[in-house]
């Protein structure tokens, strides 16, 4: 997951590119500032007609608006994903459609454009979510790394701890280097949340994004039921968002780009994408193209 914290950097870095003259249009269009009255294309570019409003618009006064998303993000495709979960899952009852339907308020970006675009982005949303959560099946995994870790993942778990030894980090992710972001005793950074807000350096600018102590209190991720909404939506807003319209092969890049990608863990992609195809076919709506990263 890319870190929280590089955000402030790239939208200071935009905003001196806008300022100066140097951002190229085609820019504005990618994050969808059209002006009132402009559509956002499917690729990205601002502009009037059917080939900004039509398929695949993402914002503006497209000509097929999606409906509410409380509309597509119904009680039966909601419970049917809670519904696989056992009985001693501890995030089945944790875990509601009114927690992320509230959440989504302050989030009026998600799912917006034409009802395809729309639907699509829900799907890839609860397709890595789905994903990122499924060892206690689909939606119900509040913690990622329990107890039971090691018996679980022992050959992955061990060559982690390696790896973290080696670079100054611990097995309650806290990395050292980071020292804008310190650790507090006692606590640890482990995946926590429907898209796993995960590491020191991204519980620690919660704060401003989401509006809680993640360094001091990292376990209201798992005990609030809005704030791991709130966090996974953050995230996906500023990351993810604005490439559903390359594929959802581009979400699994922002998203686990390094660790999935690129042939670095093909099952995993492949998981990724049965999810999103399942949940395209629920919706109605065609999967697209470039699904793999």
């Amino acid at each position: 997951m890319v870190a929280f914290s590089t955000r402030k950097q790239i939208l200071a870095v935009l905003l001196a590119l806008a300022l100066t003259g140097a951002l190229p249009e085609s820019a504005f269009g990618q994050q969808c500032g059209c002006a009132a009255g402009l559509c956002c294309s499917m690729v990205g570019y601002c502009g009037t007609g059917d080939p900004y409003c039509g398929e695949g618009c993402q914002e503006g006064n497209c000509t097929d608006p999606a409906p509410p998303v409380a509309d597509t993000v119904t009680d039966a495709f909601f419970n049917g994903i809670i519904d696989q979960a056992a009985p001693d899952c501890p995030g089945k009852s944790f875990y509601t459609r009114a927690a992320f339907l509230e959440a989504l308020n302050s989030y009026p970006q998600f799912a917006r454009g034409s009802a395809g675009h729309s639907k699509r982005e829900i799907a890839a949303f609860f397709a890595h979510v789905t994903h990122d959560t499924q060892t206690c099946f689909r939606l119900y995994r509040i913690r990622k790394y329990h107890q039971n870790v090691v018996k679980e993942h022992v050959l992955s778990t061990v060559r982690l701890l390696l790896y973290r030894r080696a670079n100054g980090t611990s097995g309650d992710y806290c990395d050292e280097n980071r020292i804008e972001f310190p650790c507090v005793p006692g606590k640890a950074y482990y995946g926590r949340g429907p898209l796993q807000l995960s590491w020191n350096y991204n519980y620690g600018p919660a704060e401003d994004y989401v509006g809680f102590n993640g360094l001091n209190n990292p376990d209201v991720v798992a005990s609030d039921v809005l704030v791991p909404f709130e966090a996974s939506l953050s995230y996906w807003i500023d990351f993810v968002h604005y490439v559903i319209s390359k594929g959802f092969g581009a979400t699994i890049r922002a998203i686990n780009g390094e660790h999935d990608c690129d042939g670095a863990n093909p099952d995993a992609v492949t998981a990724r994408v049965n999810f999103y195809r399942h949940y395209c076919n629920l919706l109605g709506v065609t999967p697209g193209d470039n699904l793999r990263c």
